[in-house]
């Protein structure tokens, strides 16, 4: 497949989200939010750590950050599970509306048209090709959002206490 068929099929695709947005719109916040809990998540347990190695803290003194990780773990897992459910609605969303529109092609071009090709390889577009959408959709794009959202957080959350880690993450940008 020649590189502009593949970018006109891509842009086909994402007009066929529509149906599916708020669930990616969901999807995308919930790893957000995960994103923002991971950071949160460490930041307490490198308190923890050096209390721990530079204070000499005792696990008492650590419980009440041992239970907020915890709760950060738990709530980690949750957001995950919304994730992966509301990638999973968004992707048969998608997968309705590609057949829908696949049926009614087919139907366009009569039965001349279609008895050209044996039934396995229509089968195969309708059914097989249909379903590989789903990892597309569910997870590959929601990722490419998190890719340039969740490393601008870390940036702007890890900046402020160390100018080092803003200057390494400039650098490896440009």
């Amino acid at each position: 497949m020649s590189q502009t068929t593949q970018k006109q099929a891509y842009r086909w695709l994402l007009r066929q989200i529509g149906a599916a947005r708020h669930w990616l719109l969901i999807s995308m916040g919930l790893g957000l939010l995960n994103g923002v809990l991971l950071i949160i998540q460490a930041s307490i347990m490198a308190g923890m750590i050096h209390q721990l190695v530079m204070e000499g803290a005792t696990r008492e003194v650590l419980t009440d950050d041992f239970f907020r990780v915890l709760v950060l773990v738990v709530a980690r897992g949750a957001c995950t599970w919304g994730r992966e459910f509301c990638g999973f609605r968004a992707g048969a969303c998608v997968r309705v509306e590609v057949r829908k529109l696949l049926l009614d092609k087919l139907r366009r071009l009569g039965p001349l048209v279609i008895a050209e090709r044996p039934a396995g390889s229509w089968s195969a577009i309708v059914v097989e090709q249909v379903e590989e959408l789903q990892e597309f959709i569910a997870r590959y794009l929601p990722q490419m959002a998190l890719a340039v959202m969740l490393p601008a957080i870390m940036l702007v959350v890890a900046f402020p206490r160390s100018w080092v880690v803003g200057i390494i993450f400039w650098e490896q940008r440009h």
